[in-house]
């Protein structure tokens, strides 16, 4: 949830903003690989987003400033990591300047080390930041399609009557609708008797995003269902394998909705997944038990993964974000802007 002024005085409101916006963040990041540092840190971070007026007047400049304290490293406490990112419009397109820093709030026997290590990392994370924002630019909006899953279950294989999943064991499968590893929609804002007797997907789309033709419909898929677009199995398994056109002796069926629109910000949502999906790897998800959050770094310090994806699961989720570590040359005491990082 988003904070109120007075709730963030480490980071307070610009003088020049417009409009601004701040809120904070809990998360855990995978540390460079030091002597000193665990492989990983809570971390808690206060970010605010504002809004200015270019330089040049006209059009308008965001601005991003954070600031970040890590608990479990050494000395986390006596420090603090500030950043401000700034795009700002210019004849030749965007311009982005990264200003970062430490700020100690008491001496170390380390602090050099702290500095050049942090900043080393800021500085790689700033390449990161333009990389991406190169790889979004375009000339208009791009064209995404989201997709759902409708999921139903009959009670006896005679009865013609298909409801939502309702078996004890199914519990993420009760809204009806989800995403293609069999977890409640992130659009859905209904209660679950709603969506569970809702005929079409009870969402709504994220602020931005626009319809191109309509809204959701049926995904068509020649050869793969039967003429409503369902899909028969035994049981809920992720992936297409165990899925034909034919409803007989399967007690399941489900079959794909889409949402093509216009976004310009928002990336596209993963088709699902090709791989296939063992019966007790079914069940697992279908309990809700998650792989181990356990994270794996290479000897660079770079993320690998998190242990415990399966064929279920086969990318885990990233939540990456590089802390700073403890290296062994010195560089000068004080706050060192890292720059422009380019233009």
């Amino acid at each position: 949830p988003w904070l109120e002024d007075g709730e963030a005085p480490e980071l307070p409101r610009p003088a020049a903003a417009r409009r601004s916006a701040v809120r904070r963040l809990s998360l855990r990041c995978p540390c460079p690989p030091s002597a000193f540092a665990p492989s990983s840190t809570r971390a808690c971070a206060t970010v605010r987003v504002s809004t200015e007026a270019a330089p040049a007047g006209g059009d308008v400049s965001v601005v991003i400033a954070s600031s970040w304290v890590m608990h479990d490293i050494p000395f986390g406490d006596s420090f603090t990591v500030q950043e401000r990112v700034s795009l700002l419009p210019s004849e030749e397109g965007l311009s982005v300047v990264k200003e970062a820093g430490l700020v100690f709030h008491r001496s170390t026997l380390l602090q050099s080390a702290i500095e050049q290590a942090t900043l080393r990392e800021l500085a790689n994370s700033g390449q990161a930041l333009l990389n991406c924002l190169r790889c979004r630019a375009g000339a208009g909006p791009r064209h995404h399609v989201a997709e759902v899953w409708e999921l139903q279950r009959r009670a006896a294989l005679w009865q013609e009557t298909w409801h939502a999943p309702f078996l004890p064991h199914e519990r993420s499968l009760h809204w009806r609708w989800v995403d293609a590893q069999h977890r409640k929609h992130p659009w859905i804002s209904a209660e679950l008797g709603a969506c569970a007797s809702s005929s079409v997907p009870p969402m709504e789309a994220p602020e931005g995003w626009r319809p191109d033709a309509g809204g959701w419909t049926v995904a068509e898929r020649p050869g793969l269902c039967d003429g409503a677009g369902w899909q028969y199995a035994v049981d809920f398994c992720v992936g297409d394998d165990r899925w034909g056109r034919s409803s007989t002796l399967c007690h399941c069926r489900r079959r794909l909705w889409r949402y093509p629109s216009s976004c310009a910000t928002s990336t596209p949502v993963a088709p699902a997944p090709q791989a296939a999906c063992t019966r007790r790897e079914c069940r697992r998800r279908q309990l809700g038990h998650e792989p181990r959050g356990a994270w794996r770094t290479g000897r660079a310090g770079d993320s690998k993964g998190r242990r415990g994806a399966g064929r279920c699961s086969p990318r885990q989720p990233c939540r990456h974000v590089r802390a700073g570590g403890l290296g062994s040359a010195r560089a000068p005491r004080g706050v060192a802007p890292a720059g422009r990082v380019g233009a």
